[in-house]
Order: C-alpha cells, then sequence, then structure tokens
C-alpha cells in the first residue's frame, strides 16, 4: 500500500522546488492579506472616532426668528436698508447632518470594498500556501 502517491510516479526534485517555491509565495500573500485586513480595521477605528468629533460640528438652526421691529410694514431700516419686518437668516457655516452622513456612508462603503478584497487576497494566499488549486 503506497502512502503518498497512490499511481502517481514519485515527485522530482524541480517540482518539490516549485511546489515549496509556491507555497512560500502564498505563505507571503496570506500574510500581505492579514496586513490588509488590519490596516482596513485600524482606518475603520479612526473612521469612527472622527465621527463624534464630525458631529459636533453640526450646529442646528436656530427654531425660531423674530423681526427686529414688527409692525411696520415695508419702514426700512436705516442701519441696514431693508425692511424692518423682514429677517434676513444667517446660516452656520459647518457641515450639516446629512452631508456628515453621506460622508460617513460613503466611507464605510469604501472600507468594505477594502476589507472583502483583503480577504480574498489573504483566501488566495492561503490557497497558494496548502497547494490548494481552488477558484
Amino acid at each position: 500500500m503506497s502512502l503518498a502517491f497512490d499511481g502517481l510516479p514519485p515527485p522530482t526534485t524541480e517540482s518539490r522546488a516549485v511546489t515549496v517555491a509556491s507555497q512560500i509565495v502564498g505563505l507571503l500573500v496570506f500574510l500581505a492579506g492579514i496586513a490588509m485586513i488590519v490596516l482596513v480595521f485600524s482606518w475603520t477605528y479612526r473612521l469612527f472616532s472622527s465621527v463624534d468629533q464630525q458631529i459636533a460640528q453640526v450646529k442646528p438652526a436656530p427654531a425660531v426668528a423674530s423681526p427686529a421691529v414688527s409692525g411696520q410694514g415695508n419702514a426700512k431700516s436705516a442701519e441696514t436698508g431693508k425692511s424692518a419686518g423682514v429677517v434676513v437668516a444667517s446660516p452656520h457655516a459647518g457641515p450639516t447632518l446629512a452631508q456628515v452622513s453621506v460622508v460617513l456612508a460613503l466611507k464605510l462603503l469604501a472600507m468594505f470594498v477594502l476589507g472583502w478584497t483583503a480577504s480574498l487576497v489573504a483566501a488566495r494566499g492561503a490557497a497558494l500556501a496548502t497547494g490548494r488549486r481552488g477558484h
């Protein structure tokens, strides 16, 4: 009873060298994939740490605006040249909640794609290192 090759000719020195080289390359590719996964996890951690800072920059709009002078119709103010009953809004210059949410969603999508790609690289490296030739 043959234990190793069951009917196949014994491997040559050249085929052993190719097998060892492919296992080494596979191991290096696997380690590169794992390093990419760790990098994506660290980027994701920093992304979630910065979300609090971005949300803190969002300022709510004032709930109610009241005219400076009421009841004078179209009378113009001497200082501003605008009608006294008109309120001019000056919005906050910071980002809106919608802007922060869209940027966060796009960053999360990019992190997902990077993590998925890194896992594919690691899986391919593991397949090479173990000698499997699956797709």
